[in-house]
């Protein structure tokens, strides 16, 4: 093989191994890129999850169940023929603060939909315009004829709790069931986490073989090279002796190699 080919085939080589370079270098960027997409959904899901379990963790029941308790001392107090005005009047305070904690925006975390929350805000309203008064009239009442007032007022005290008792239950449904959707989304996230994990171990794998095709190919490119210059050198002299054979004869000079083919 002359010089000319083996400079051809150099050639060849190179542009083999730039184009495997480049191609094992998309592919490495691609699977990054996947991998860093399947971490910014994983983040998105588990940011998910968190604001599901603040919201369980946040939930109040506590205040819910203190109003229920407080409406159904009242209700005893009345069934009872409870007379003394401050006894009555406190218990009625304690009902219209635990009402009003009932139906403030932070329940939304303890009833988990909009639509308990507006219930609990109406049950506050029910409260302070119908049964709030037929307490006070119990209280003014001096004559102690007032058993219709008792009998009416014990109906709402009872369809209160009622309400609040509905809206403790379906709180603790809707709390179940996003307890039940923070489970998923956790189950998902740590198969999710655990396709991830092995795209990463694949992708180190890839990279770590990336850096040795990359020193190999460098370390073949780099022998190549100093073949290359050392076979340009030599036809170089080759050239420079022919250019001198030339220079000192007048006649035509054939060149032939060791085997006798005429170059």
């Amino acid at each position: 093989m002359d010089h000319g080919t083996h400079l051809t085939e150099s050639k060849k080589r190179f542009s083999k191994m730039s184009r495997n370079l480049l191609i094992f270098s998309a592919v490495l960027l691609l699977s990054t890129l996947l991998l860093a997409a399947l971490v910014i959904r994983e983040t998105h899901n588990l940011e998910n999850s968190v604001n599901i379990t603040e919201t369980i963790v946040n939930a109040n029941v506590r205040t819910l169940m203190q109003t229920q308790r407080e409406l159904l001392r009242l209700m005893i107090l009345l069934e009872q023929g409870e007379n003394d005005s401050d006894t009555l009047t406190l218990q009625k305070a304690f009902i219209t603060q635990r009402v009003h904690e009932s139906s403030l925006s932070y329940q939304m975390a303890t009833l988990g939909a909009e639509e308990l929350l507006e219930r609990a805000d109406r049950a506050e309203d029910v409260w302070l315009a119908e049964v709030s008064p037929l307490i006070d009239d119990i209280i003014a009442e001096e004559n102690d004829d007032d058993h219709t007032l008792r009998e009416e007022a014990v109906e709402r005290l009872k369809s209160l709790e009622l309400e609040f008792n509905e809206l403790v239950s379906q709180g603790e449904i809707n709390r179940r069931q996003e307890a039940g959707r923070a489970n998923t989304v956790a189950k998902a996230t740590l198969q999710s986490t655990r396709r991830l994990l092995g795209g990463l171990i694949l992708t180190l794998c890839g990279l770590i073989g990336f850096v040795y095709y990359t020193i190999r190919s460098y370390q073949h490119f780099d022998k190549q090279r100093e073949a290359d210059a050392h076979r340009l050198l030599e036809m170089n002299q080759e050239m420079h002796k022919l250019s001198l054979v030339a220079s000192q004869t007048n006649n035509l000079v054939i060149i032939a190699d060791g085997e006798g083919r005429v170059e």
